[in-house]
């Protein structure tokens, strides 16, 4: 008798552990029951920092010209455009941004958000051609200046990304890279407000 009541234990463990997982479950799932709760599971709301990446909202284009390097030895320029908004409760500035030249179409994605604990922006890019990237850094006076350690097409070294406010209706962008001879201009652009944006 006592076996077989052994056996039925052994056979009901599993299921008492299952209802005690789902249980559990259950338990996260209810609606907050005190103001307390609801206040933990609210997410936070953007701060000065988030704020200051305002100036990049909206839609722009313009004419980009990059100077010689090893992927275009003469240089040259052509037309590109950055949309940003706001997304994730305004607390990340989702970015695409697109360029098209003679020689080719380069397209990207781009989320830049406020690290608070490490105190620094971190703008996370990946472009159509499989390459992501993480650049961070922070204000320089009114330039938002991001960089990144890069390994790509066979060059390797820093690259630097400065964003600034033209005027009420531009912005620029800077592109440098160091691969050990310090930084050199790759790319300058002066994007313009665009109607609606």
């Amino acid at each position: 008798m006592r076996e077989r009541e052994a056996k039925m234990n052994i056979g009901c463990e599993p299921l008492a552990f299952l209802a005690a997982v789902l249980t559990t479950v259950a338990a996260f799932a209810q609606e907050p029951s005190t103001k307390s709760d609801a206040a933990q599971m609210t997410p936070p709301k953007p701060s000065p920092d988030h704020v200051k990446l305002g100036f990049l909202v909206g839609k722009w284009s313009g004419e980009q010209v990059y100077a010689p390097g090893p992927e275009s030895p003469e240089g040259g320029k052509a037309q590109g455009s950055i949309e940003s908004s706001w997304d994730l409760n305004d607390l990340a500035l989702a970015t695409r941004f697109k360029s098209t030249s003679a020689r080719m179409s380069y397209e990207a994605r781009a989320f830049t958000v406020w690290n608070g604990e490490k105190k620094r922006y971190e703008m996370h890019w990946f472009d159509g051609w499989g390459f992501a990237q993480v650049y961070t850094g922070g204000f320089e006076g009114e330039q938002l200046v991001l960089e990144a350690h890069f390994d790509v097409m066979g060059h390797s070294g820093k690259e630097r990304v400065t964003f600034s406010r033209a005027s009420a209706t531009q912005i620029r962008m800077l592109l440098e890279r160091d691969t050990g001879r310090g930084f050199a201009k790759v790319m300058e652009s002066t994007f313009a407000r665009q109607a609606g944006g």
